[in-house]
């Protein structure tokens, strides 16, 4: 049962337009956010998932899921920005991307190494973000990695949510398995996934961008290993494969071994056979922030990167904070550092002799009012007593009323 156009979700927050996509376990359409005014893309489980017995289980698993997905926050990963029930089915709401498929990219021919290894490496970063919190992608191909519009920037789209299900589920969903990006172990009746199933569909991947072409399907090349003909580079059916150097072919071999024990056990290690490029700043792009809402289980928490600080090189001349500082002055010193030094040094000068100077100027105005008033003494002679301020003896008329206290025996 598809929704119609122009109904309205979680309480009319969300009003659909289109419809993206319809398989058998999800249904896809694009939307817009009646807040922000913003599209977006809203993803359900689909009608054969409905009408299972075990529906409540799915609806269950997939807003496990979708809380997991709210907390992977990468450039390079599709940003889950809410998930919700209606009408007692489960909705995931993720930012709708604007630009071409990776897929649609490949239709003009192969991409250069330098090019596809730049690509490789985002959606490396992203699938480790996944791992991080015991997620798998499940189906990692170029028609489901975006590049952005204007840009060089990819994003993985499409995480596999729905892979946890009943045998009988598991049986049809392997039969639409993706040939040649699919590694053996999902061929199987009783599927078992690892982060080694990751990497094979990511090294199919790189190998398509390499090549043009996704490689051989597992099961037949697990046919011609047994006849000892598997030839991952094929040169007379795939001319390109011919120019790609020996480390990538390594690299491409190695994620792509049929034994799950025989690939790398992490994509880092896989990601050292590249070779290394020189990494190139790019403005992050704007994205809406997620909403948590609904908690369904106890959250993933979130793991800050930790930054590498890459130590400055050291010159001639120069010395670092735990040495001690060389005597003597070095040939290299920098004249304008010295002319702020002497600077400061006189200034400091400066501000020493203020308080000596300071110290005379009160000593002399001190002497000067001691001399002009000895002088004024010296000169000004009184004739009579009490004639000036400065002859301030004086006598009485003499009296013999003088009271006097009589004593007391």
């Amino acid at each position: 049962m598809n929704l119609k156009a122009e109904r309205t979700l979680n309480q009319g927050k969300y009003v659909l337009s289109t419809q993206l996509g319809a398989g058998v376990f999800s249904l896809t359409y694009k939307a817009t956010d009646t807040e922000s005014g913003q599209s977006v893309v809203i993803k359900t489980i689909g009608e054969a998932l409905r009408q299972h017995p075990n529906v409540n289980q799915f609806k269950q698993e997939f807003l496990d899921i979708a809380k997991r997905l709210n907390y992977c926050q990468h450039p390079h990963l599709v940003r889950v920005l809410d998930y919700f029930e209606d009408t007692g089915y489960p909705y995931l709401v993720m930012e709708y991307i604007p630009g071409q498929t990776l897929a649609d990219v490949l239709q003009a021919g192969s991409l250069p190494e330098a090019e596809a290894i730049n690509y490789i490496r985002q959606i490396s970063d992203a699938v480790k973000v996944l791992h991080q919190v015991e997620l798998l992608h499940r189906d990692i191909q170029p028609k489901n990695i975006i590049r952005r519009q204007d840009s060089d920037r990819v994003v993985l789209c499409e995480v596999g949510m729905l892979y946890e299900f009943t045998p009988g589920v598991q049986q049809t969903y392997a039969s639409f398995l993706s040939a040649g990006y699919a590694p053996p172990e999902e061929n199987t009746l009783t599927p078992t996934a690892t982060p080694q199933t990751d990497i094979y569909a990511l090294t199919a991947t790189f190998y398509c961008l390499l090549t043009g072409s996704p490689p051989l399907p597992a099961p037949v090349r697990q046919a011609l290993l047994a006849k000892e003909k598997d030839r991952l580079f094929p040169s007379s059916s795939q001319p390109a494969s011919s120019n790609l150097s020996s480390p990538i072919q390594q690299a491409v071999k190695s994620g792509l071994e049929l034994i799950p024990n025989n690939r790398p056990q992490t994509i880092d290690t896989w990601l050292k056979q590249l070779p290394l490029q020189e990494s190139v700043a790019i403005p992050e792009p704007i994205i809406p922030q997620p909403v948590k809402t609904q908690p369904h289980s106890k959250p993933y928490p979130r793991k800050s990167p930790k930054l590498k600080t890459l130590p400055s090189k050291v010159t001639k001349g120069q010395h670092s904070k735990s040495c001690p500082r060389a005597k003597g002055r070095s040939n290299t010193q920098n004249p304008v550092l010295e002319r702020r030094e002497g600077t400061r040094l006189k200034t400091a000068r400066t501000k020493a002799s203020i308080p000596l100077q300071a110290l005379f100027m009160t000593g002399a105005i001190a002497a000067s009012a001691g001399i002009g008033f000895g002088c004024a003494v010296r000169l000004n002679q009184p004739g009579e007593p009490g004639s000036t301020i400065l002859h301030t003896q004086q006598t009485f008329p003499p009296r013999s009323d003088w009271p006097v206290s009589e004593s007391q025996l």
